[in-house]
């Protein structure tokens, strides 16, 4: 397992004391002018990705994959996924971004929280072969796939326990070569602490919502604060549980949240769209662009070289699912 180092955790305690400087800055501001807050953004962004909207920390685990021989390999299986229409549940975009990650990290045992119709699953089953151990977390059972392999260990109906209750120390004494996926629209920053205080590492999320759109406080919302005034949406929320709990956050509250997630996060790498297409936000290209990754190929490419037929519509359900090592 990787370790921090002295320089790693020196430079996260010099970030966090910029952050409350900023956050301190942003309240007096605010106290004083309603428009104050685009001066913050213009004053203190160079902290945070050089005033760029995107946000990304550290090395993707694919870098190494041959991703146009993946999704190959990827589009054939995604052809044969049980149920045609998973509605709600994991689309094409993110179904390859789970593919990749499985992929390259070859983890020994996979943690689903919240597992829907169970597409999910399968495609990480897919990715992971038949040697990797499962446990999947979710209120109701799966509607459409159940993983039937011996190893797998199913939380859902009478046996449900939310993430933060389940004995995880028990259920999996090596941290280290487990993989988290989080599909289950809690609290980003909320599951990135559970996660770390049980000893987990590596996670992945579905539910990444930029500012003022989804159902969570995403772990997009706090990576790069830049990204409020290219959306023109300064309001800090804090939302959890599918949004049923929600409540404004002043920006002292809010950049607290941000040194979490700093102090939080060795890694942060967001899987590009596999290609540019309508996006579900509704705003322009040149903003949709310049807040995420660039797509890895063109519609068209992909739907000569897949061998199956793919929707070009499918670049709707994209909400920048993320990859992260977290310190432990």
């Amino acid at each position: 397992m990787a370790t921090t180092s002295a320089n790693e955790k020196n430079e996260h305690r010099v970030f966090s004391q910029k952050i409350l400087s900023a956050a301190d800055d942003v309240q007096r501001l605010s106290e004083t002018r309603k428009d104050a807050f685009p001066l913050f953004l213009d004053k203190h962004m160079p902290l945070i990705q050089d005033r760029q909207l995107k946000c990304s920390i550290g090395m993707a685990p694919w870098v190494n994959l041959n991703i146009l021989e993946e999704l190959k390999s990827f589009s054939r299986v995604f052809a044969m996924r049980p149920g045609r229409f998973n509605v709600g549940g994991t689309g094409f975009f993110h179904a390859f971004g789970l593919w990749c990650v499985i992929r390259s990290k070859k983890p020994s045992t996979i943690i689903e929280s919240g597992i829907h119709n169970g597409l999910g699953t399968w495609i990480m089953r897919q990715a992971a072969g038949n040697h990797t151990k499962f446990i999947l977390v979710s209120p109701s059972a799966p509607g459409i796939y159940k993983d039937e392999s011996r190893t797998t260990q199913y939380f859902t109906g009478n046996k449900f326990r939310d993430f933060n209750d389940l004995p995880w120390n028990l259920l999996v004494p090596d941290k280290n070569d487990s993989l988290i996926f989080f599909d289950d629209h809690q609290a980003g920053i909320r599951r990135i602490k559970e996660a770390r205080k049980f000893g987990f590492k590596f996670v992945m999320f579905d539910d990444n919502y930029i500012p003022g759109h989804g159902d969570n406080l995403s772990a997009k919302k706090l990576c790069n604060p830049n990204i409020y005034s290219s959306l023109n949406n300064p309001v800090f929320t804090y939302q959890d549980d599918f949004g049923k709990k929600s409540r404004r956050l002043s920006n002292n509250d809010y950049f607290v949240l941000v040194q979490d997630f700093r102090d939080s996060v060795h890694t942060y790498a967001e899987f590009p769209p596999v290609w540019n297409g309508p996006n579900r936000i509704g705003v322009t290209n040149e903003i949709w662009s310049s807040i995420g990754q660039p797509a890895l190929f063109n519609f068209k490419a992909v739907h000569s070289f897949a061998g199956i037929q793919i929707d070009v519509s499918e670049s709707l359900q994209y909400t920048h699912f993320v990859y992260m090592e977290l310190f432990v």
